[in-house]
């Protein structure tokens, strides 16, 4: 159960990391009005809140080896969410990545 939590901290994670890029690709007034934007805040508090999500899987019972593989995850999550909320292309470099990953991970876990 400490799993799904995991993940679906670091799909969270993931979104944060979106936000901050459509943040950054607007154009702003001034340097404040840039880093002090609803989407910057929100994607810090989501980050927090991922952190908060790995500290207490930790406390419940999650083995420290283990976080660092369900963590990988997000370097699955990113391209795809930018893939479709970016609009971003993913080369074949990339998507070889991504199945490595996704394979290390299964291999970790079977």
């Amino acid at each position: 159960m400490m799993h799904l939590f995991v993940i679906m901290g670091m799909f969270a994670c993931s979104c944060s990391q979106i936000l901050l890029k459509s943040s950054a690709n607007k154009k702003y007034s001034c340097f404040m009005a840039s880093m002090l934007n609803w989407r910057v805040i929100l994607a810090y508090v989501i980050f927090f809140c991922s952190m908060l999500i790995n500290i207490t899987a930790m406390s419940h019972g999650l083995n420290l080896k283990e976080l660092p593989v369900l963590e990988a995850s997000s370097y699955l999550f990113v391209p795809l969410l930018s893939y479709l909320f970016l609009n971003e292309k993913n080369g074949l470099s990339e998507l070889g990545a991504m199945c490595l990953i996704f394979v290390g991970i299964l291999i970790f876990y079977v």
